[in-house]
């Protein structure tokens, strides 16, 4: 199933208003050949609204000529699992092409998110850190910003919240 027309209407729109372009039909086509299974409907509608990458929840969707397939081969996904966007510190959200389901992806292995792609994005658009809704906090550090010379603390990245996935 592909995602609502109203919530593609939302995406294309802010997609459109940063300079950001959609996915050919040749590059999907491309993309689905060189990773040797058919995305699932609605991550192959997102491409085609704003496949160009850097755009989207965290640090941006993964671009389709650039990021989804030379990502997929180098961490091995299994195959009928795309990776989608990155969220920074070694943590992407693949799509499962049969169920449209979110998987989390991390030096921890995969985890199953209770999250479709259709609420993830209805999600981000309606303005939710996502990305809090996906990864436990990580550990808070403290350091003295080598430019102000004031303390800074960041939080990294936690481990993902949901259960190990089995393709």
């Amino acid at each position: 199933m592909s995602l609502p027309p109203r919530l593609l209407e939302r995406l294309r729109r802010r997609a459109e208003s940063g300079g950001h372009r959609g996915a050919t039909p040749a590059e999907l086509r491309a993309l689905e050949r060189d990773l040797g299974f058919a995305l699932h409907p609605a991550h192959a509608a997102v491409l085609r609204v704003a496949g160009d990458g850097e755009f989207g929840p965290g640090c941006g969707l993964l671009s389709v000529a650039h990021g989804v397939s030379p990502l997929w081969r180098r961490l091995a996904l299994p195959p009928g699992l795309a990776p989608f966007c990155d969220w920074g510190c070694g943590v992407w959200s693949c799509v499962e092409s049969r169920s449209g389901d979110v998987i989390t992806c991390s030096d921890q292995g995969l985890h199953r998110t209770p999250w479709t792609l259709e609420r993830l994005l209805e999600q981000w658009l309606d303005g939710v850190d996502v990305g809090a809704q996906l990864l436990e906090p990580g550990e808070a550090r403290t350091f003295i910003d080598p430019f102000t010379r004031t303390p800074r603390t960041v939080r990294g990245v936690g481990p993902a919240i949901g259960e190990p996935y089995e393709a």
